[in-house]
């Protein structure tokens, strides 16, 4: 597939409603263009999961979608993420879907979405912020970037 000429510092993040027209939404994977299609909004009124739009010149470019969720980490994976307490189990912000528009695949839009992700669990955990959470994972569902 040749690569669109997409890239554009014109990039701006607006969360999921019904305003925005989806039926063009194509990124290779028919689960992930159903998920957003179908289901994002039901899952964002019942608190599951929010949906991100991130848009370029006015097109959806991609999507991802955010839930909270834990990690499990073995007695070894604790030590080598230098975590000492008893429990197992450890906060995590969840990709739970990333998908990125066929034609603007191969752009860095992917990763954009990636890094304002990370971006995201080290602001929630912000010393200087009075209402900072524990977020110290992040983890990636199923995407096709």
């Amino acid at each position: 597939m040749p690569q669109s000429s997409h890239r554009s510092s014109n990039i701006k993040l607006e969360r999921l409603s019904k305003v925005f027209d989806l039926s063009k939404f194509k990124c290779g994977d028919n689960e992930l263009d159903d998920f957003l299609v179908s289901d994002a909004l039901k899952y964002q009124k019942t608190c599951l999961a929010n949906t991100t739009l991130m848009i370029a010149d006015e097109k959806i470019v991609n999507y991802f979608s955010l839930a909270a969720d834990s990690i499990r980490l073995s007695t070894k994976e604790k030590v080598e993420e230098e975590i000492d307490v008893i429990f197992s189990s450890f906060p995590a912000i969840k990709i739970a879907r990333l998908a990125t528009q066929i034609s603007c695949q191969k752009n860095g839009y992917g990763t954009k979405a990636v890094m304002y992700c990370l971006g995201l669990a080290r602001h929630l955990n912000d010393d200087h912020r009075h209402d900072a959470i524990g977020c110290r994972f992040v983890k990636i569902g199923r995407a096709h970037v």
